[in-house]
């Protein structure tokens, strides 16, 4: 681990960025819980970087420079986050974030055997109709709303207007059910 003296002392610009790249990574890291959006984060902090090179001071710390930008690119990307309606850490072989499926497997009932899992999946399309079984059936198996749209070949106020009438039909199924008829 370099410290903020070495680096600053050193005069090659792609050795200063070589260095300084690890500790903007525990930085970012440490703000941001996905660490695959951290090192996205560092990459763009790195591009600038390079972009602006003309634009260093050699009286000032390149280390704070460096940070300040990096804080702000994190600061940018929150915000951006935070403002998105469903935010996930998206893995490509793993479910769209904001399918049910997505949701249905980080459910206190994950652990139910898979069974059990098709038993009530079985229950809540009986009371469904067919669009909305079609909308339910693939978020459920883990497809995102823009998967959806296109397959389907529906506008995007038809999809969140069916699969918001499936969640409620759903509830209202579950809603004087006991617990005690499900195995856990």
């Amino acid at each position: 681990m370099e410290t903020k003296e070495f680096i600053n002392k050193v005069k090659n610009f792609d050795s200063k960025i070589e260095l300084i790249r690890p500790a903007l990574l525990r930085y970012a890291r440490s703000r941001i819980k996905s660490s695959h959006q951290a090192e996205d984060i560092v990459q763009d902090v790195l591009l600038i970087l390079a972009q602006k090179k003309n634009e260093l001071d050699p009286n000032k710390s390149f280390y704070n420079w460096a940070f300040q930008i990096c804080y702000f690119q994190i600061r940018a990307f929150l915000t951006k986050s935070k403002r998105n309606k469903v935010f996930c850490e998206e893995d490509p072989e793993s479910m769209a974030c904001d399918s049910l499926g997505y949701f249905y497997s980080k459910m206190p009932f994950q652990d139910l055997i898979q069974k059990e899992k098709k038993s009530i999946k079985k229950e809540i399309m009986s009371t469904l109709r067919s669009k909305e079984k079609k909308v339910f059936s693939l978020s459920l198996d883990g497809w995102g709303a823009d998967d959806i749209i296109y397959h389907l070949k529906i506008n995007k106020n038809v999809y969140h207007t069916t699969k918001s009438r499936a969640l409620k039909k759903a509830k209202q199924l579950f809603k004087n059910q006991s617990i005690n008829n499900y195995k856990v």
